[in-house]
């Protein structure tokens, strides 16, 4: 586990192109099985080009100041009535490395299907095993610390690749 710099640990973002996602993601365990796809729109035309069986779904948005503004009212919301429980069943964890939004989003679709998803003695396995019995923020704190998945992040996943990267960021 790499030691505590003082300094926000951030990480190149992950180019969200389905290509690079499963490149990255077999690199986390994801079986040859499957693969992630783009999904053009939810209207039935485009829903119907999407192979199946899904099994999880990431969205790319922008955050700008009204989804920020959404973002702490529903924080507020939450907390003045008590808080949230996440069910036990659901993997989940919080992101408090910068631009990692991609890499956990993938994390939270394997680590949400890991016996049909993914290989057996993978990262994302010893992860899971390494983090189960922990609560969202301590789980984030396990992967702040995470030499291996610091050394996924510093290798282009690009499989058409001329240069080394993505690097993590200052």
């Amino acid at each position: 586990m790499a030691e505590a710099t003082g300094a926000p640990k951030r990480w190149f973002p992950l180019e969200s192109n389905p290509e690079v996602m499963t490149t990255y993601s077999r690199r986390l365990g994801l079986s040859e099985a499957w693969s992630w796809h783009d999904v053009l729109s939810v209207d039935d035309w485009a829903l119907e080009m999407v192979p199946g069986p899904v099994k999880a779904v990431v969205m790319l948005f922008p955050i700008k100041e009204a989804t920020e503004t959404h973002r702490r009212e529903e924080k507020e919301r939450i907390e003045a009535a008590g808080g949230q429980e996440v069910a036990p069943a659901l993997y989940y964890m919080k992101q408090t490395v910068g631009n990692a939004c991609g890499t956990v989003g993938i994390m939270h679709a394997l680590l949400n299907n890991i016996e049909d998803c993914t290989t057996p003695d993978s990262y994302i396995r010893r992860y899971q095993g390494a983090t189960e019995t922990l609560d969202a923020d301590a789980r984030a704190s396990h992967l702040e610390r995470d030499d291996d998945l610091d050394d996924m992040q510093e290798v282009n996943p690009h499989p058409n690749a001329d240069r080394a990267g993505p690097k993590p960021s200052p």
